[in-house]
């Protein structure tokens, strides 16, 4: 059935739901103009699948709650149709196509307005790739799956020097599924022990691209619940979900997202990481943060260096170049060695302080040129240290 017998009901509210997690995936602009829009499939038996894709990427939103009046396809403007629908206080939506023309257009009737929208005729919209129906390698519930993103995606290569390290590492093993991320000045691994359909010593390894981890980030904020199903396939990740903005309601809709992975092998990061340090170094977290902003503020993009100083049972944050103006900020410290100084790039330090919790950060020290380590649960963060002159 084509686009002229389009037409469903549905609650304006899931449908927005809907298309907004698809629509994260949608660019702005593109060399192929059809990537910036949707493809809406009403099928019978009451299922509206709305597939987005940059061809990287790759989401199917699948609503189960719809009145399907009749089946059919229609791909429209993906921004136009999320705002119209976002700016409604309707709590119903009707959908249909008036293909009365050569340029049917895309009905839609709300409790407070009517519009209507072109749709794309003669052009096919690529093929959104669905989740295997076997291969599940894990199953990770949607809180755990967006931590381990939250706490490792900060750390890739953002200037893009490598095309490896501007991904996340992704391994799955029979004893647990680990993230990893690095741009070589800072890392963070989050390692989760949990149950996997990976058979015995086997082990599968990806490296998923940073903007894949945000779109699932975006899905998994924007209500992401219960477990989530991730396989590989090749060169493809795939992962599926449930979301649902009202927790009273046992309907959800189903998320599929795929993505191409980054060739290439990741390197050995965990050479990096030193052994466990008995001389270690504490700090009010919030305190902590609050003064490395702070100082940061007498920073500059050429020059964004602090200088932490530690001695028995005090610390001082500073500046290391004085261009921009000077910042002396004391701390409160637990540590009972001798006087060091340690220089980092402010940005780092915020970006591991932000990703980790509770009331306190201990950091171990490791001597000369091997940067400082903390410890939070299954994550683990190294933070490398800038040269600093006249250091002793």
């Amino acid at each position: 059935m084509g686009a002229a017998s389009f037409h469903l009901r549905c609650q304006r509210s899931e449908l927005v739901q809907a298309l907004g997690a698809a629509d994260a995936v949608v660019p702005s602009t593109s060399a192929k103009p059809i990537l910036t829009n949707l493809m809406l499939d009403a099928q019978a038996g009451g299922v509206l699948e709305i597939a987005a894709t940059d061809l990287q990427v790759g989401l199917r939103s699948v609503c189960s709650r719809v009145e399907v009046v009749h089946a059919g396809q229609v791909v429209v403007p993906a921004r136009k149709l999320v705002s119209v629908l976002k700016e409604s206080r309707s709590h119903t939506v009707e959908l249909t196509v008036d293909g009365g023309s050569d340029h049917p257009q895309l009905c839609i009737e709300l409790g407070d307005g009517s519009y209507r929208l072109p749709t794309v005729v003669g052009e096919v919209f690529p093929q959104v790739t669905a989740y295997p129906d076997e291969g599940t390698v894990v199953n990770l519930p949607a809180e755990v799956l967006n931590q381990m993103i939250r706490r490792t995606v900060f750390a890739v290569d953002k200037e893009r020097t490598s095309a490896v390290l501007s991904g996340v590492y992704l391994g799955i093993n029979s004893d647990g599924v680990l993230m990893a991320a690095t741009d070589g000045k800072v890392l963070s691994e989050y390692d989760h022990r949990c149950p996997t359909s990976v058979v015995g010593d086997a082990a599968l390894n990806a490296i998923i691209p940073a903007s894949t981890m945000g779109h699932l980030q975006r899905v998994l904020d924007a209500g992401g619940q219960g477990q989530v199903a991730i396989a590989l396939v090749g060169k493809l990740i795939f992962v599926r979900m449930q979301l649902s903005s009202d927790p009273e309601s046992k309907e959800s809709i189903a998320i599929e997202l795929t993505s191409r992975c980054i060739e290439g092998t990741y390197p050995p990061y965990r050479n990096a990481l030193p052994p466990k340090s008995q001389q270690t170094m504490v700090f009010q977290r919030d305190e902590l943060a609050s003064a490395v902003r702070r100082t940061a503020l007498m920073t500059s993009s050429a020059s964004p260096g602090i200088i932490l100083s530690i001695s028995r049972g005090q610390a001082e944050l500073s500046n290391l170049f004085n261009t921009s103006g000077t910042a002396h900020i004391p701390l409160t410290c637990t540590y009972d060695g001798e006087q060091q100084r340690f220089g980092f790039n402010a940005a780092y330090l915020s970006h591991v302080l932000k990703a980790i919790g509770g009331e306190e950060v201990m950091f171990e020290l490791n001597g000369p040129g091997r940067g400082i380590i903390t410890r939070d649960g299954e994550s683990t963060f190294l933070v490398m240290p800038i040269s600093l002159p006249n250091s002793p």
